[in-house]
């Protein structure tokens, strides 16, 4: 059958798409895999149980339960599920702010880059978000890098009134550069303001 010049199993196919999809797990601790076929829903977590998920981890978490690599893994898996469902919203925020600060805890330079790069799409979405704290870590990220003409980007980027955040103040290269050291950037954010 045609509809407007469009074949019905087209439009059919194109509906499936834009529907939200839902996934049908109940477990909540599943380790990540990655994918290599299309998703199975049996295999993918509905938000709640995401929400689960999460919070299950963080308790293992602060009553030192599991290892950074267990819970770095779970966090994938977490992600990775709520990215098959589309799901953008302020818990999907969340899972990535807390992923993002336990890898830079635990120097996970990838899962670090990875999260703060969906950050930075995600607060587009929801400007409402306080993400000042997240901007700091990326300054300190592309500066530990050596990623000068991104940094003069992102610095351009902040709006004057995150400038005013304790946790982003003035700070030059050469300040930068000064504290370095051959594992760690020692960037002395805590000193008196210039």
């Amino acid at each position: 059958a045609e509809y407007m010049g469009f074949k019905q199993d087209n439009m059919e196919k194109e509906e499936k798409k834009e529907k939200p999809l839902m996934g049908t797990c109940v477990v909540t601790d599943k380790p990540f895999s990655r994918l290599t076929t299309e998703p199975n829903f049996d295999r993918i977590r509905p938000k709640q149980v995401l929400q689960d998920a999460l919070a299950e981890l963080q308790c293992k978490l602060k009553e030192n339960r599991v290892t950074y690599e267990h819970v770095s893994d779970r966090l994938r898996s977490i992600r990775q599920d709520l990215m098959i469902q589309r799901i953008q919203d302020e818990f999907t925020i969340e899972v990535y702010e807390v992923h993002a600060r336990l890898a830079l805890i635990n120097k996970d330079i990838s899962q670090f880059h990875q999260c703060i790069s969906q950050l930075e799409e995600l607060y587009e979405l929801f400007p409402k978000r306080s993400i000042a704290e997240f901007k700091a870590y990326l300054l300190l990220y592309l500066g530990f890098h050596y990623f000068y003409s991104e940094l003069n980007v992102a610095l351009k980027g902040i709006p004057k009134l995150l400038r005013k955040e304790k946790c982003i103040i003035p700070v030059s290269y050469t300040h930068l550069r000064a504290h370095e050291t051959l594992r760690y950037l020692v960037c002395r954010l805590l000193l008196e303001k210039k």
